[in-house]
């Protein structure tokens, strides 16, 4: 390029399978735009596109470029079989581990009051944009939600806004749980943004999702007062 000359770049981008361009909820095609001035006859120059992904899961988009210079094209790239043009969105996932929050054991004493902190780890997250992680305790044996002495569902929600795409968050439930002596629980969770379901984790054989609940025991030795 010729230095001190002002050039465009514009990107448009592309589905990989329809070969058609991309558009946002608005039916607007997803496009973007850096202009500059190089300071060499060789460089590089950014272009940073502004897309909601919420709904692209698994596709693959490509980058059309066109460099611009008093109005006209002077060079373009543009190929759909370009690996170094595409990038694929990658679906969120989750991940959970329950523990009892006394200890940090598998197993919970049916006593009373109760913790359990499940930890959810995250991949595939929007940076910056807030999701909500609901979570239910289910009956390992019977598949029903486990109920607490309360006759109420057990339940914990958690809103968090990741930093990164990738991370942990924790869910707390607590709850009475001096009727659950014997039962085992699996916890439950599903992952929303605005209200719409991204990820789960029901798997009711995952032993990493599971704590047992321990029945309170006594025993008694008896003498004779005299």
């Amino acid at each position: 390029l010729a230095t001190g000359r002002e050039y465009t770049v514009t990107g448009t981008l592309m589905d990989s399978v329809t070969s058609e361009p991309l558009k946002d909820t608005e039916g607007n095609v997803v496009t973007a735009s850096t202009t500059f001035e190089p300071e060499d006859t060789e460089g590089k120059v950014k272009v940073t596109f502004s897309v909601d992904t919420s709904t692209l899961s698994n596709k693959k988009l490509v980058v059309f470029e066109k460099l611009e210079a008093d109005g006209n094209v002077i060079a373009r790239h543009e190929d759909l079989t370009d690996e170094g043009q595409t990038v694929e969105v990658v679906p969120p996932e989750i991940k959970t581990s329950a523990a009892d929050g006394a200890d940090g054991d598998k197993e919970v004493t049916a006593d009373g009051k109760a913790t359990i902190v499940d930890t959810v780890k995250y991949t595939g997250l929007v940076p910056g944009t807030e999701y909500e992680l609901q979570g239910t305790l289910m009956d390992a044996e019977t598949g029903e939600a486990l109920k607490g002495a309360d006759g109420k569902e057990i339940t914990a929600t958690a809103k968090f806004t990741p930093k990164a795409s990738s991370g942990k968050q924790k869910v707390k439930f607590k709850f009475d749980a001096t009727l659950l002596g014997g039962h085992k629980a699996v916890v439950f969770e599903r992952l929303y943004l605005d209200g719409k379901i991204q990820a789960s984790h029901e798997d009711p054989e995952d032993e990493d999702q599971t704590v047992e609940f321990l029945p309170v025991e006594i025993g008694t030795t008896a003498t004779d007062a005299a």
